[in-house]
Formats: C-alpha cells, structure tokens, sequence
C-alpha cells in the first residue's frame, strides 16, 4: 500500500533529523510509529481481508527481531531497533517467494555500506590532522608490507590457477592490505570523532560507555553493549562521579531512509515482484 510507505518516508525523514542533529530518536516517533501503522493494518483488513493484517504483524515480529539482535549485541541505538518494528508494519510480510522482509535487509545492507564509506570519509576530512596522528600512531608498518607481498604471490598465483573457488579464495588474501589499513582508520576515526567526556547529569539511558567505571579499584558500573540503565545513570551520581567517556556511533536512522528509497524503486520499477 501506497500510504504506509509514504507514512515510512515521513517519519523516517523526522526520526532523520533527530538523530543527526541530537544522536536520539523521541519515543513518540517510534511508538507513534508502530502505533498509527498498527491501527492502519487493523483498519484496511477490512477491506483488503484478515491476511493484510497478518502480514504486518508478521513483518513486525521479523523486522523488530533482527532489530533486537543488532541492539543487544551494541551494532545499534534503541531507536533504530524501535523504528524496525514500524518497518516491519511497512513492509508486511505476504506469504509469497519475493520476502519483502529479505529484500529490504539487503537494502539496509547496500545502503549502509555506502553510507558508511561517505559518513566515514567526511568524519576523516573534518578531523584530518587528529586522524593522520592517530592513524601513524597504530599502524603497524611491517604486518601491512607482508601483508603485501603476500598479495603480490597471490595475484601472480591468480594467472596459474583456474579453479574457480580457489580464485575466489586467492582474491580474499589479496584484499587482505587493503582491510588491515581500513580496520586502522575506522579505529582512529572512532577515538577521534566517535568517543567524548561528557558530565554525567547530561547521560541519558542507552548511552555506551568505552571502559568499565572504577572507584576504589572496585567496578562500580560495567560497560555493556545495550548502554547506561537509569539505575546505572543513578549509582554514578550517587558516587559522585563527575565524567565518564562515552562512545557514539554515526547517526543509523538516514540508513533506514535510503534503503526504503531503494526498497521502493526495486518494487515500482518492477525490478523485482515484492
């Protein structure tokens, strides 16, 4: 249905604007969200028969899952899993071979890599001359040149060989320099650009900690990978702790936006049935 990817769009351009300019998706967007989508599904089932809606509550509980799995496992923020499960509702998931569900996975694939790869240079252009420190200051010269000349033998090795899972394999190492140097990179552009010490009144629940707080060579609130709880936020005021270094990622949610666009051109372009 037309509607619900334009009410997709809508809110994902919203949740957008929030997350770039502020790092955090209000709760009324999310929850408004799945809200409005659930009521739509419930209301057109009527029209278009109970599978309508069922398909919606499918696409949810797929979507809002994966959604989950990435934020326990700290990959992303609790808005971005939320805005999955109003994703799902978007999507739906008929029961036929092309899984809307799969091809927008894939979407958010496609679109986060090329956002990342943008997201990440500009980050490196802006701070240039920190990244070019911190960058000299972990990478290791010696394992990138073996790196090399193994890549060397292996492209040489490319013009003997013609099986093709070997070729394949031989292709792998050969990329392996240019990933022992981008793993760098990523690493110095997260210390600079990614990591602040921020007072801890302006904490917020679901924030990342880099380290363990210690007093007293005791841990006092441990760094997980689903962030602060309030009562985590409440221990470290009740000690008086004044900072803590946290980590953000790049804003996630304009991922989601850009693969509802890639979404949307695959299904009306006829690229494929979904």
């Amino acid at each position: 249905m037309l509607y619900f990817y334009i009410i997709g769009l809508i809110v994902l351009l919203i949740a957008s604007f929030y997350d770039i300019k502020t790092r955090e998706v209000p709760d009324t967007v999310s929850y408004g969200f799945v809200i409005i989508l659930l009521v739509l599904r419930l209301l057109f089932s009527f029209q278009y028969g109970f599978n309508f809606f069922l398909e919606g509550l499918l696409g949810m509980a797929a979507l809002g899952i994966f959604g989950l799995i990435m934020f326990f496992f700290g990959q992303w923020g609790g808005a971005d899993a939320k805005l999955m499960f109003g994703l799902g509702l978007v999507v739906g998931l008929p029961f036929k071979w092309f899984n809307p569900v799969l091809i927008y996975l894939v979407c958010v694939i496609l679109a986060g890599a090329i956002y990342g790869v943008v997201y990440l240079a500009i980050m490196c252009f802006k701070h240039f001359s920190d990244f070019k420190y911190e960058f000299k200051k972990r990478f290791k010269v010696l394992p990138f040149i073996l790196l090399v000349i193994l890549t060397i033998i292996v492209v040489f090795l490319l013009f003997k060989v013609n099986d093709a899972f070997l070729i394949s394999l031989l292709v792998t190492v050969a990329v392996l320099p240019l990933l022992y140097a981008l793993y760098f990179a990523v690493k110095s552009i997260e210390i600079i650009a990614f990591r602040q010490m921020i007072p801890v009144k302006r904490l917020t629940e679901g924030d990342w900690l880099v380290h363990d707080i210690i007093k007293n060579k005791k841990v006092v609130v441990k760094a997980r990978n689903v962030g602060l709880l309030n009562s985590d936020i409440a221990k470290l005021k009740k000690l008086n702790i004044k900072k803590v270094l946290i980590k953000s990622g790049m804003p996630f949610v304009p991922v989601f936006l850009i693969a509802l666009v890639f979404f949307l051109i695959i299904k009306y372009a006829g690229i494929l049935p979904i």
